[in-house]
Order: structure tokens, then C-alpha cells, then sequence
């Protein structure tokens, strides 16, 4: 099996000239909002550092397994936001070659930075843009599937050509963000220039472009003035209805739910995949998996967990997928108007106060 496995590794790896690569995703892509999109580096308004780790169909050989770290900041002078962001991402983690590595590693560092216009007492606009550099890295001391057969390794000399088995490439991207106290719609391009990752000789595999955006309504159900001194701010109950649409090349998802906020606790159930885009043949639907996340909030910490239910036929032996968010929130004393989207929606509620509440 494992066998089997490698050689269609190898084969999806190697092939680069028809397969194109797509980036990792996360399910709980408001608590890593770096990645969602450039125009929220400094969007807490404070200093934040955050990490995630996901890991994918753990049970299946040919699992993903993706690791964040990322710190931003805000300056409130200046309006602008700065933010770096760190990514590593092993996929078939599960298949090792004889020298200890896996199959593909790939692994960027994005410097980010942002604008806040305020149009008006009700709405502000972040437009930002992010620049960083991306390295993909094959694991060494391995067989070409020619070099194969069903006993194992055959001693034939292989006619592929590998320049190297690292590279390095530029990456940008770019965002924008329209938000009042209550709703937020945001866009986002990732791989604009569309680099090429091919490990062959004389061969071209550009990245495809990336496209998002990210909308959703916070509906308040009431606030309640903090009853405990270590409390950062005053009791929320909330609910927040959530958006969000990518596509990449011949690939296309989108992610519908809702996410809501009592007291420190943060819930969240949604669903990810096009039901009435049919192009699956093998299930005739385009349904990937239903996402349940919980999270807590103390004195500036927020940890977050979530986990995939697999709704196609890969359910049976993936396992589903585990992801953890960490951050914490430096204390800020200076007022801005709150994100209201999930991630921020505890963020900013000492110093704001919801000062916008009594012009709508």
C-alpha cells in the first residue's frame, strides 16, 4: 500500500507540466487572518502573535501536515499595519524516503502591511499587499515510478531530469477590506505574479493565482458589564453568520456557517464545499467536509480547536482533520473602530467600547 502510494506521490510531484499546485488551506481561517489575506496585518490594532498547526487525514500515509507563526502590529499614528507570516507545509508526511525526509516540502515568509482609510464615522477600508519568498524542497534519495515495479526498486537508469531539489521563488499578493462595526467583505489575490515551481530541466509549472473573498454580519444578542476583575472587557453574546469563496485554477470552495461569541467561549459549525457544482464524477457532488470549532479567551490569550468531518467517499480511512490556533494580544490603550469578523470579534471591545453602536 505504502508502496503504491509513493509512486503516485512521485508521480503527482514530478509531472509538474500538467498538475498545478494549490495552496494549503485552514478551517479556521479568521484566527490565522495573515493568511486569509494581507489587508489584516495590524487589523487588532495591538501588538498579536499567532500560531496553527493543522494536520490532515492523520490516518492515511499521504496526509498534510501545515504549521503557522506570525506576529503583526498596528501603528496608530501612521494608520498602517505590518505583519510577517511564516508557513511549512510537508504533504504525503506519512511516506518517508530512506533518507528520514518527506515527500514534498514547501515553505514561505510573507512580510505584510496595510492602510486604514476611514471613509466615513461608519466605514473604513484596508486596502495591503504582501511580499515574500517560497521554497519547495523534494525529499532526497528516492526512485522515479520508471525506476519501479510491483517487487520494488528495478536498477533501470531513469531518463527524467532534475535540475534541482530545492527552489526558491517570489510570492506576492494582495487584499482589501471594507468593514463598519457589524458587517466586514474583504477580497484577496495570492500568487499574483504566478511563479514557477518546476523541479525539471527546460519545464515551466507556474503557480495558479489565487482568488478569495471573505464576507460576513455580526448580529449583537447583548452585552453585559464584566462581573469578574480578570475579565478584559465586558460579556458578549453574539452571533456571526460567515462567507468565504475561493478558487485556484480548475478549483473552486466555498465555506458557509456561523460562528458565535458567550461570554469567553467561541463556537463555530460550517460546512465546505459547492453541493450544486457537480464536478466530482465519482460522487456527483463537489461536498468536502463539515467543520466544528470551539474557542477560549483569558487576558489576552485565545486558543482555538477545530475539527474536520469528512463528508466524501475519503472518509473511511482519512481520519478527518485536527487544527489548533494560539494567540495572544498585547494591551493597547488607543480607540479604533473594532473588526467585527470572528478572530477579532473579542479583540478590541475595552478600548473601543463600542463607541460606533449609537450612529446607526
Amino acid at each position: 500500500m505504502k508502496k503504491g502510494l509513493t509512486i503516485l506521490m512521485l508521480l503527482t510531484i514530478l509531472c509538474s507540466n500538467f498538475i498545478q499546485a494549490q495552496d494549503p488551506q485552514v478551517s479556521m481561517f479568521y484566527a490565522l487572518p495573515a493568511f486569509l489575506s494581507p489587508a489584516f496585518a495590524g487589523s487588532s490594532y495591538a501588538s498579536r502573535i499567532v500560531v496553527n498547526h493543522r494536520q490532515q487525514w492523520p490516518s492515511n500515509d499521504s496526509r498534510y501536515s501545515t504549521a503557522f507563526a506570525g506576529f503583526d502590529t498596528y501603528y496608530s499614528k501612521y494608520k498602517i499595519g505590518i505583519g510577517m507570516l511564516g508557513m511549512y507545509d510537508s504533504q504525503a508526511s506519512g511516506i518517508y524516503f530512506s533518507n528520514g525526509s518527506p515527500s514534498l516540502i514547501t515553505s514561505n515568509l510573507t512580510l505584510q502591511t496595510s492602510y486604514q482609510f476611514d471613509l466615513n464615522k461608519k466605514l473604513s477600508i484596508r486596502p495591503g499587499i504582501g511580499l515574500g519568498v517560497g521554497n519547495k524542497k523534494l525529499g532526497g534519495d528516492f526512485q522515479f515510478p520508471n525506476q519501479l515495479d510491483i517487487v520494488g526498486p528495478t536498477g533501470n537508469s531513469s531518463n527524467e531530469s532534475i535540475s534541482t531539489l530545492s527552489i526558491y521563488y517570489p510570492e506576492i499578493s494582495t487584499g482589501a477590506l471594507l468593514f463598519s462595526n457589524k458587517f466586514w467583505l474583504g477580497v484577496a489575490i495570492h500568487n499574483l505574479n504566478r511563479p514557477n515551481n518546476s523541479f525539471l530541466n527546460n519545464s515551466t509549472s507556474r503557480v495558479n493565482t489565487k482568488f478569495s473573498t471573505h464576507l460576513g454580519y455580526k448580529i449583537n444578542l447583548g452585552i453585559k458589564p464584566k462581573y469578574k476583575h480578570y475579565l478584559a472587557h465586558d460579556i458578549e453574546y453574539s452571533i456571526s453568520p460567515i462567507v468565504h469563496f475561493k478558487n485556484q485554477g480548475s478549483s473552486n470552495q466555498l465555506d458557509v456557517g456561523v460562528t458565535s461569541i458567550a461570554n469567553q467561549f467561541l463556537y463555530g459549525l460550517w460546512y465546505r464545499g459547492i453541493p450544486f457544482n457537480k464536478n466530482n464524477k465519482a460522487t456527483k457532488t463537489n461536498t468536502d467536509a463539515l467543520v466544528f470549532m470551539i474557542g477560549w479567551e483569558h487576558a489576552g490569550f485565545h486558543i482555538n480547536y477545530a475539527y474536520d468531518v469528512t463528508l466524501s467517499k475519503l472518509s473511511s480511512n482519512t481520519n478527518g482533520s485536527h487544527e489548533i490556533n494560539i494567540s495572544y494580544k498585547f494591551k493597547t490603550k488607543f480607540k479604533q473602530r473594532a473588526l467585527p469578523c470572528p478572530g477579532h470579534l473579542r479583540e478590541t471591545h475595552k478600548e473601543v467600547n463600542f463607541q460606533h453602536d449609537n450612529r446607526d
